[in-house]
């Protein structure tokens, strides 16, 4: 079976070379402003996020790079993702901030001037865009000009216990799954004794309540690069909240600080306390190695006369501002964003949705582990509108929005009643932002 799989690994990569693909990262030595080789190496540093799975692919990724890049050497500074914003990400602000960071939200920190321009380089290394979706691209854009380039996109999809089902005597769930049907196999799935829940029928984070809310055919805002206004007070906003918010109120769901207690989704997953989870691919290589776990995924269920939405967003690749080294760096962001680097990363797991969409699509990447790999790409070709394309987006999310989000999950309030006053805040925030701003 790998040998199947990485036979049409290498005839994508070979393929993508064929076809000139080659440019994005290229083998091409860096050299020297005289246009000799460099003796030395030159040496940067490469900052990321990641449990300790992706830690193993990311010393693979630099081994593959180093290989065909000696001129360069890679360093790197990790923290796990708890933690990765408050301590490696503020460096940005400093004069010895890592070369290449993988970051989210890269209009955020645009804003500051602490990221290089990339649409220069772009422009002069006659970069191809066209093998991105465009509409996760365009988050990566501050002002027009691109500061990141995407690594995948953050697609979510629908991870169950087939054991769990079949003890159940529950078909699995697929692409015509309603909200109903759904409802119904996380009310078999949840298991009580007294007033204890000892098995849920989902896990899921509260930030990724917006993939219900997409299903109406908007997100939180009238427009995702200049908005005026709010859209949660809208009928079908309150009915996608409540939805979700009813299924926590019913217990059938773990999350908040109880799901984070049992070591987040992925643990709550592992230790059979939750029959389903809602997540993307980065789960697949840590379920993967738990003994005796048999598990599939599908596509989230959808609102009948509603359409599906997958998420559109993802982190990327930028270069500091105050980089010493923005040529090197430059190197091997596109060596990171080039077919041979995204197969690096994808390694025998696929532990992301590739942003390139000839590697996401290839039959090799499809035919990856787990079982029903297939959602992953049902879900990123129906990709709603980004939520925030502008650079407030993420404090008017995290200040304004998620607290009184977090306000309904816990039962304190009912989202019929407390969005309108939600919109209205977050109607201030915008006004106060200036928004909607003249062409």
């Amino acid at each position: 079976m790998k040998g199947s799989i990485w036979a049409g690994i290498l005839l994508v990569l070979g393929l993508a070379l064929t076809n000139g693909c080659a440019g994005r990262g290229g083998n091409a030595g860096f050299t020297s402003g005289m246009g000799r080789p460099r003796s030395t190496p030159t040496e940067i540093t490469w900052s990321f996020w990641g449990d300790p799975e992706e830690v193993k692919i990311n010393e693979e990724v630099i081994r593959r790079f180093e290989a065909v890049h000696p001129e360069i050497k890679i360093k790197t500074r990790h923290a796990p993702w708890s933690s990765y914003f408050n301590t490696i990400a503020p460096s940005l602000n400093t004069e010895d901030p890592p070369d290449v960071l993988f970051l989210e939200d890269a209009p955020f920190y645009a804003k500051d001037g602490v990221l290089e321009n990339l649409t220069p380089y772009i422009k002069r290394d006659n970069y191809d865009l066209k093998d991105y979706w465009q509409e996760l691209l365009d988050t990566h854009r501050y002002n027009g000009d691109l500061y990141s380039l995407p690594r995948d996109n953050d697609t979510s999809v629908v991870y169950y216990n087939k054991t769990m089902l079949a003890e159940a005597g529950i078909e699995p769930p697929d692409e015509n799954t309603t909200w109903d049907e759904f409802r119904a196999m996380l009310e078999r799935l949840t298991i009580t004794e007294g007033n204890d829940v000892v098995r849920y029928g989902l896990a899921m984070e509260q930030g990724k309540w917006r993939h219900w809310l997409w299903q109406t055919g908007h997100g939180v805002l009238d427009s995702n690069t200049n908005p005026s206004r709010c859209l949660l007070d809208q009928p079908d906003s309150i009915e996608a909240v409540t939805w979700f918010n009813d299924r926590i109120q019913d217990g059938f769901v773990l999350t908040g600080a109880a799901l984070e207690d049992v070591g987040g989704d992925a643990g709550a997953f592992q230790s059979r306390q939750v029959a389903m989870i809602i997540q993307n691919a980065s789960r697949i290589p840590t379920l993967n190695n738990t003994p005796k776990l048999e598990y599939a995924v599908a596509p989230l269920p959808i609102r009948k006369g509603w359409r599906r939405a997958g998420q559109t967003s993802g982190a990327g690749y930028v270069i500091a501002a105050n980089s010493k080294h923005k040529e090197a760096a430059w190197v091997f962001l596109k060596w990171l964003q080039s077919p041979e680097g995204q197969l690096a990363f994808v390694g025998d797991t696929g532990a992301m949705v590739p942003a390139l969409k000839s590697i996401a699509r290839s039959e090799a990447w499809q035919k990856l582990p787990p079982e029903g790999r297939t959602a992953f790409m049902l879900e990123t070709e129906s990709q709603a509108p980004p939520d925030g394309k502008f650079a407030e987006w993420p404090q008017l999310l995290t200040e304004v929005i998620e607290p009184d989000m977090a306000w309904i999950w816990a039962g304190k309030a009912q989202p019929a009643d407390l969005l309108p006053v939600t919109c209205d805040k977050v109607d201030e925030f915008l006004q106060a932002s200036h928004y909607p701003r003249s062409p």
